[in-house]
């Protein structure tokens, strides 16, 4: 038996192999993307025979570049692997890059979104020497949780943006084990704005609203600085009661428009005047429905027999989600941004864990609702790739099928989304999301443990021993879904001033 050491041209046309069949499928699903062109291909890195590489160096063997398509990694899931410092987040940044370079080289607008859980792609480090923000400065959107020179702020105003503040809240207090009854009841009101043709149902929810919004107020959520004014309609007869002595505004017509602070006292008075005499609209029917009295009873800490409950003091905890300064919501913006084609980073470096993992499921979840909807309608979605680093953080290996994480990694395909997740465990992945991954980029793992897990997929079973062996920075072993094998590869090092 004789074995052959392809060099060179033979071994270049080795690696980059691509089968006709493949080659063609590619080129199709490029032109429904809207690359008219063949899909632009880019060099990530050398071959690497060895993890010494000495051999290939003393025989002055050039490099053999290998490239990647671009179009494997749009609509696609990508994953990165391996221990700190080994060159994930080089490989990430050679993605952001690659991707980039496909949007400017074929006109083609494709959103990206970095959920970046070090600070590592926003900020500027001596180990990298820039930062993508330095890179794109003028495709950037930078986002954090607090305030900073150059950042968006994440939260969302919920004096505001109703429906969004609402949904943050019960998320996390509907997740306690066993949510008190009033507690419930609150959880369960519903803002959704009916059409104003409904002038009767319209009021209602025009009521419930300014209620929710001296809830805020009561719980000490900071208000707006442009002087807020919570407005709601109001019969004569209810005005006249409430306002016996003559402490709050005239109304505007049939409007009153009121600070948060008299909101408060308004309505803790009008609860009062309701509970002695039923307080009635201009129809006839009772001014305050089921979900106000919620609402009521959380602003006064009581309930229907005014006996002490927790009430607004349960959102608390809530007000370093609120942010008094934004007017639009924060999702809707950065899913503007992505569709504008621009790059997103969302410096997660600071804050509550918690915190920011909610609001990371949040903006998310609107991504890909937004990007369904899109697709439902028989449109094109924006194409948007999502990058998630230690993303055993966010996409549990315990998360149910229906989560965000799970359902963005198994239909947001469909929708133009790619997901690229970088983490060092790869056992504690959403199975789901491995299944579904068609590109790899491993480096070293030092447990057998997570190297078993991987060696499931491809050929990664013929790595298994060098994977623990080999140390290097940016050595991997590639597989992509054009490639029909397994390459070793050394990763270029990204260069901000390429």
């Amino acid at each position: 038996l004789q074995a052959y050491k392809p060099t060179g041209d033979p071994l270049k046309i080795i690696i980059n192999y691509i089968s006709p069949i493949r080659e063609q499928m590619a080129k199709e699903e490029a032109k429904r993307m809207g690359i008219d062109a063949d899909p632009p291909e880019f060099p990530i890195g050398s071959v690497r025979y060895t993890s010494t590489q000495r051999l290939q160096k003393r025989n002055n063997q050039d490099d053999v570049v290998f490239y990647v398509k671009s179009v494997d990694f749009l609509s696609r899931r990508t994953g990165v692997f391996g221990m700190t410092r080994t060159g994930k987040s080089n490989m990430i940044k050679q993605l952001v890059s690659v991707v980039k370079k496909t949007s400017d080289t074929t006109g083609m607008k494709i959103g990206q979104i970095i959920y970046d859980l070090n600070g590592e792609y926003a900020n500027a480090n001596k180990q990298d020497l820039g930062s993508l923000a330095d890179v794109y400065p003028d495709d950037t959107e930078r986002y954090r949780l607090l305030p900073a020179e150059g950042f968006h702020l994440i939260q969302n105003n919920f004096y505001l943006q109703i429906d969004e503040g609402f949904s943050i809240i019960r998320q996390i207090l509907g997740s306690r084990s066993t949510p008190s009854a009033d507690l419930h009841s609150f959880l369960n009101v519903s803002f959704e704005e009916p059409e104003s043709e409904n002038r009767s149902e319209h009021n209602r929810w025009e009521v419930k609203k300014a209620i929710y919004q001296a809830v805020l107020g009561k719980a000490g959520f900071k208000v707006p600085p442009k002087d807020l004014k919570i407005s709601f309609q109001v019969n004569n007869d209810i005005y006249d009661r409430i306002n016996s002595d003559k402490t709050f505004p005239e109304k505007s017509g049939s409007y009153l428009r009121l600070t948060v602070e008299q909101a408060i006292d308004w309505f803790l008075k009008a609860r009062t005047v309701n509970q002695s005499d039923t307080l009635k609209s201009s129809s006839g029917t009772n001014w305050f429905d089921e979900d106000a009295i919620s609402l009521l009873n959380m602003l006064a800490g009581k309930n229907n027999k005014n006996s002490y409950i927790t009430g607004y003091k349960h959102l608390n905890p809530l007000k370093a989600y609120h942010s008094e300064s934004r007017t639009q919501d924060v999702s809707e913006e950065i899913f503007q941004h992505l569709s504008a084609g621009k790059i997103v980073i969302l410096d997660l470096s600071v804050g509550d864990p918690e915190h920011r993992e909610r609001l990371s499921k949040v903006i998310g979840k609107h991504i890909f609702d937004r990007s369904m909807g899109i697709f439902n309608k028989g449109e094109f979605a924006p194409n948007i790739v999502i990058y998630v680093e230690e993303a055993h953080n966010l996409m549990g290996k315990k998360d149910d099928i229906t989560d965000v994480w799970p359902r963005i990694a198994k239909e947001g395909a469909k929708c133009r989304i790619a997901t690229v997740y970088a983490t060092q465990e790869v056992s504690s992945m959403h199975p789901n999301i491995l299944a579904n991954t068609e590109n790899f980029f491993v480096s070293h793992l030092n447990n057998e443990g997570e190297v078993r897990e991987l060696s499931k997929f491809y050929d990664f079973s013929d790595f298994s021993k060098s994977l623990i062996r080999a140390q290097d920075i940016g050595f991997d072993r590639v597989k992509t879904l054009s490639s029909p094998f397994v390459v070793p590869v050394q990763i270029h090092k990204f260069s901000p001033e390429e």
